[in-house]
């Protein structure tokens, strides 16, 4: 089985508004394209460090 993880990323929009956007995935890159998909303004995203990887 696969394991889902949570993903956070710091959301800049094009409008200069920043959101904390958290996406539950098989990995970053899946999430990344979630986020491109659902939100169109976006103007940058930074990844937050994941709980999962906060324990490694």
């Amino acid at each position: 089985m696969t394991k889902l993880r949570e993903f956070s990323f710091l959301v800049l929009h094009t409008s200069g508004e920043e959101t904390i956007q958290t996406v539950v995935s098989t990995s970053k890159d899946l999430a990344k394209s979630a986020l491109y998909r659902w939100i169109t303004d976006i103007k940058s995203l930074q990844p937050l460090v994941s709980k999962d990887e906060e324990q490694r």
